[in-house]
């Protein structure tokens, strides 16, 4: 029953969430939408677009299913926007960046998936002096512990940024 996408209830309360953005992505989503838009005029009838159905689960919770349809065909059902769609219109899944993942893998040995870019976003955030409590709320977490331990990773700078603070407190004490 889940081999399509859908909307559910989140995993915690957390999860749920308003993300605050700068101007570089706000910019970035109007060019897309606008992008997008030209698209739709191309490709006319033949353009998909994706509309909710709301359905039960096994379980019976409510899942909001995203159903893609061409743009011709009709249906009372609420058309949803995705920024995640190819110039036909089609969803671009995670999936698709799996080769992109593949690759990464093989030329430069790294371990690497989609979910990577989560905690690349927390590392560098930290990394550039962030606040750990508003990463941590960023990322949905509950406990700080899942975003220190799971989400951010040591790196060069942060060591010499280390160094550099505990050479300032013994440069301050010898002084």
């Amino acid at each position: 029953m889940r081999s399509s996408w859908y909307f559910t209830t989140p995993k915690t309360k957390t999860s749920t969430r308003e993300v605050s953005f700068g101007e570089t992505l706000y910019q970035a989503l109007k060019h897309e939408k606008a992008k997008q838009l030209q698209d739709e005029m191309k490709y006319g009838e033949y353009y998909m677009i994706h509309v909710k159905k709301i359905e039960i689960d096994e379980k019976g919770d409510k899942i909001i299913r995203i159903v893609p349809l061409q743009k011709c065909v009709e249906t009372p059902l609420q058309r949803v926007r995705l920024i995640c769609i190819d110039e036909s219109g089609q969803y671009t899944s995670t999936d698709s960046f799996k080769y992109c993942s593949r690759i990464i893998h093989h030329e430069m040995h790294l371990a690497f998936d989609y979910h990577s870019l989560r905690h690349t976003h927390a590392t560098l955030l930290i990394e550039s002096g962030a606040n750990v409590k508003d990463v941590q709320s960023r990322l949905g977490h509950t406990n700080i512990e899942t975003t220190l331990q799971t989400y951010v990773h040591d790196t060069k700078a942060m060591a010499e940024q280390s160094v550099d603070i505990f050479e300032r407190i013994t440069q301050s004490k010898t002084s």
